[in-house]
């Protein structure tokens, strides 16, 4: 009689675990952008930022506020921009990030001008100077050179921008994505 081999289990390829509708949906609201879709990005960015704020995940809410204002901007909905960039920048400077809250703030501004909007720059401005304080600020500027990291430019979870300057730094080598609180290690 003939032996039989043991029955093996097939090679399974390693996967990434099934991504969640709040994964898939930041995902398609990063590929809208990209795509020029940005009244559809800016509404998912929008919905994806009052999940986040109502589950108190508070420090992704505010990046989603102001990616979803970035996209009312592109779509030239200003009122919305405005208000999703005050939720923003306001829910950092109760949380008192002001490290954050400097570098989003000024990016803010400085997007603004860029995008002709001198007015409601010049208000983010002011009240960003109302509002952090002084002692915050000098220790930010020490602070951002040192954590400058080789990073992916996008997160591999779900496809939002890395700016090494504006993430949550876990240790060395490893930042923590804005938009879905993934750990992403550097080079």
């Amino acid at each position: 009689m003939r032996r039989r081999k043991p029955l093996r289990r097939p090679h399974r390829l390693r996967h990434q675990p099934p991504s969640t509708p709040a994964q898939r949906m930041l995902k398609r609201a990063h590929r809208s952008m990209e795509l020029g879709e940005h009244a559809n990005a800016a509404a998912l960015f929008e919905q994806l930022a009052r999940t986040a704020h109502d589950r108190n995940r508070l420090r992704q809410a505010p990046r989603l506020y102001l990616q979803a204002a970035r996209g009312y901007i592109l779509s030239r909905d200003m009122n919305q921009a405005e208000t999703q960039i005050w939720i923003g920048l306001k829910i950092l400077a109760e949380e008192k990030k002001w490290g954050q809250l400097h570098r989003l703030g000024d990016r803010v501004v400085i997007e603004l001008q860029e995008w002709e909007q001198p007015e409601l720059a010049e208000d983010v401005k002011s009240w960003l100077l109302k509002t952090l304080p002084e002692a915050a600020a000098e220790k930010i500027h020490g602070k951002v050179a040192s954590h400058r990291r080789q990073l992916p430019l996008k997160c591999p979870s779900c496809g939002g921008a890395l700016i090494p300057d504006e993430i949550e730094w876990l240790d060395a080598n490893t930042g923590e994505c804005s938009f879905c609180g993934s750990a992403v290690r550097g080079k």
